[in-house]
């Protein structure tokens, strides 16, 4: 699979990082779904389950939080690539437990280091 027929879901809700990740995933996948909190990350996933190819999230969300939202979503589909963005570094070894691919602390100075790490697993 190539970056451009991959579809991401992007969940964040800090304004600044979505403007900078939201124009990045736009230029390296082929469809962004955007979502601030974890209930619309959740109704996103299952509506478009069968179209979303990864996953990125931040942790500290609204609603229902990342670690909330992951499980639910593994209960679905348990072999979705699940990538975190965030400053909750005290969670790393529970996302693994959940078999997330990989923890990227913010603030991420390289994007392209998420990018190449992505690359890895498609």
């Amino acid at each position: 699979m190539t970056e451009k027929t991959i579809n991401v879901l992007y969940i964040e809700d800090d304004i600044e990082v979505i403007a900078s990740m939201n124009f990045f995933l736009n230029m390296s996948f082929k469809k962004v779904y955007l979502c601030n909190n974890g209930k619309e990350a959740l109704n996103t996933f299952i509506q478009y389950k069968d179209d979303i190819h990864l996953i990125i999230t931040e942790l500290d969300i609204p609603t229902l939080n990342g670690i909330e939202m992951i499980k639910k979503i593994k209960e679905i589909k348990d072999d979705i690539p699940i990538f975190i963005v965030s400053a909750q570094i005290d969670l790393i070894e529970e996302t693994k437990k959940l078999g997330v691919k990989k923890f990227f602390k913010k603030p991420v100075l390289d994007i392209f280091e998420i990018k190449n790490t992505i690359n890895k697993y498609l």
